[in-house]
């Protein structure tokens, strides 16, 4: 069962609510000597840590907020990475943190609140590898809240709003609904992981969440519908347009989001840019304009995409995923999307196996019953050479596709396959 917090007016400090234990979390950055540090944080969806991201930033605290599913050594190097002098968090999280945080943190009077500076970083995070290396991204304050009042706005946001937050508080989205909450002072249902039972039983008593695609994919199995939900966020991957159209006849009003780490997540919903923020594309990559950016100015992004003549936003892919096959470039998108449509597979991802000969060659991940696809449709160029049939396509720690590692880990054995 999630946690219901619900936020008081905020008594002192740049947000207008704060989450339950949020004067106890303030108190205890200050009583560990963490005010003004940068704090490597191996924290677990519970209370505690919804109260450490809104009192982080009253105090100069800036959390590095790490992935528990990745291993200590790891979290301890991108830890070492962003900075932090210093490792805080549950017991049971992998990174074996020296300052142990409890699971909630009770009401107390707080210490001065700080104002921080637009240009302030009040939280970091590591990018989640679909390109590479995962590598620190540090939020401003400005970011922080420019992306979480704009949303509030352009998602209606109030008091009487009831969030399922079901994402990891160590990824972006995950951490943009707690930011919102102090914005709108919506109760937050806190999950501690994500499990579909639990979650499709909450939905009935919320009206908003966010999910990827995966996770709606899961729930909507389940033959469950809700009348009570006005807003699904749906980001992270390509949302296929057959799941969108099962979701809403479940009674889940979808709108898909593009969003990105360097930009404090939600950059445009259902193809809108987020108030105050403008979307352009230069040489066929999306360009973002706003308070968010990381400098405020103009940031290139690494997605293509195209404006459409009413002036929405549409996302085609990474520039960078593209398979270059003797000297032509192929997209993966078109490719999946023609082989989720075919009959016995329910789901695929395209990508470039290295080859001597031809620099790459398209290969593909499939789910399904697990016959021999029918490629005839497909122009040769795009067919894939070779594929696998697994139980779920691969993902990185932060639940995406890594076409290029999962185009390197091709030929060897496959977990669930």
């Amino acid at each position: 069962m999630p946690w219901i917090l619900e936020s008081t007016a905020a008594p002192a400090g740049p947000w207008r609510w704060w989450p339950p234990g949020t004067s106890g979390a303030l108190a205890w950055l200050h009583a560990q000597g963490l005010a003004g540090r940068t704090v490597g944080l191996g924290a677990l969806d519970r209370p505690a840590t919804v109260a450490l991201l809104v009192a982080a930033p009253l105090a100069g605290c800036v959390p590095v907020l790490l992935n528990r599913r990745l291993d200590r050594a790891t979290l301890r190097a991108q830890a070492a990475a962003a900075g932090a002098t210093v490792l805080a968090g549950h017991p049971d999280h992998p990174l074996g943190a020296d300052l142990v945080l409890p699971e909630a943190f009770a009401d107390a009077a707080p210490p001065p609140v700080r104002e921080p500076a637009a240009e302030d970083p009040v939280a970091a995070l590591f990018t989640s590898g679909t390109t590479g290396d995962p590598r620190p991204v540090v939020l401003r304050w400005r970011q922080i809240r420019h992306g979480a009042a704009a949303s509030v706005i352009a998602l209606g946001l109030g008091r009487d709003d009831r969030w399922c937050a079901c994402l990891p508080l160590d990824h972006i989205g995950g951490a943009m609904a707690v930011w919102r909450a102090a914005m709108a002072g919506y109760r937050l249902h806190l999950h501690p992981r994500f499990d579909p039972g639990a979650v499709a039983d909450d939905l009935d008593h919320c009206t908003g969440t966010s999910l990827v695609p995966t996770q709606l994919h899961r729930l909507i199995a389940g033959g469950r519908r809700w009348d009570a939900l006005r807003t699904v966020l749906v980001g992270g991957a390509a949302l296929d347009a057959d799941l969108a159209t099962r979701a809403r006849m479940a009674g889940m009003p979808v709108r898909t989001t593009w969003a990105l780490s360097e930009c404090a997540g939600t950059v445009c919903i259902d193809g809108q840019a987020l108030p105050g923020l403008v979307v352009d594309v230069d040489g066929g990559r999306l360009r973002v304009g706003g308070a968010t950016t990381p400098d405020g100015g103009l940031f290139t992004t690494s997605d293509l995409g195209e404006i459409d003549a009413e002036g929405l936003v549409r996302v085609l892919g990474r520039a960078d995923e593209a398979i270059v096959c003797g000297g032509e470039k192929i997209r993966p998108e078109p490719i999946e999307a023609w082989l989720r449509a075919q009959p016995g597979i329910r789901d695929a991802c395209v990508c470039g196996e290295p080859d001597a000969e031809w620099g790459e060659r398209v290969v593909a991940w499939l789910v399904g019953d697990g016959g021999d696809p029918d490629l005839s449709g497909l122009p040769p160029l795009w067919r894939p050479k070779a594929w696998r049939w697994v139980a779920e396509i691969p993902a990185t720690a932060l639940g995406k596709r890594s076409r290029r590692a999962l185009g390197a880990a091709f030929s060897r054995p496959s977990p669930g396959a």
